[in-house]
């Protein structure tokens, strides 16, 4: 026979909050992978590549010493070094723009959710939600 242990008011209003929470980190979460291609260690990659074509432009471009991962995306897109390293750099600023955004409303929402009326936590939680499931590449 098992030990029946019964959750304070306070306790109940605390794991709502925690589960409201953890639903606005989860749709930050969705919001920052619909920005990225999918598979693992893809932000990585991407932050390889920028590196290297920060570097190659900070040389100055030089047409001896395309780095693999500038030159893999001229390839693949059928454009110059010089664009293609210019490209991974924008996405690369887009890319952080996009993680501050995210992070601006998931750390607003889960505030939010700690201050909200016992009556309200849900509703509030969803606003934020709402927000991140909004945010979709162009």
């Amino acid at each position: 026979m098992g030990i029946v242990t019964h959750k304070t008011a306070a306790q109940v209003l605390e794991d709502k909050r925690a589960n409201a929470k953890a639903r606005v980190d989860e749709a930050a979460g969705k919001a920052r992978e619909r920005f990225v291609s999918p598979g693992d260690l893809i932000d990585q990659e991407y932050l390889a590549a920028e590196t290297a074509a920060q570097e190659f432009k900070a040389a100055g471009y030089p047409s001896s010493g395309v780095p693999p991962e500038v030159q893999s995306w001229a390839d693949a897109a059928s454009i110059t070094a010089i664009e293609a390293a210019d490209d991974i750099i924008a996405t690369g600023q887009n890319w952080r723009g996009v993680l501050s955004q995210v992070r601006a409303v998931r750390l607003a929402g889960k505030a939010a959710v700690d201050a909200a009326a016992a009556g309200d936590i849900e509703t509030t939680a969803q606003t934020y939600i709402d927000q991140l499931q909004s945010m979709t590449p162009a």
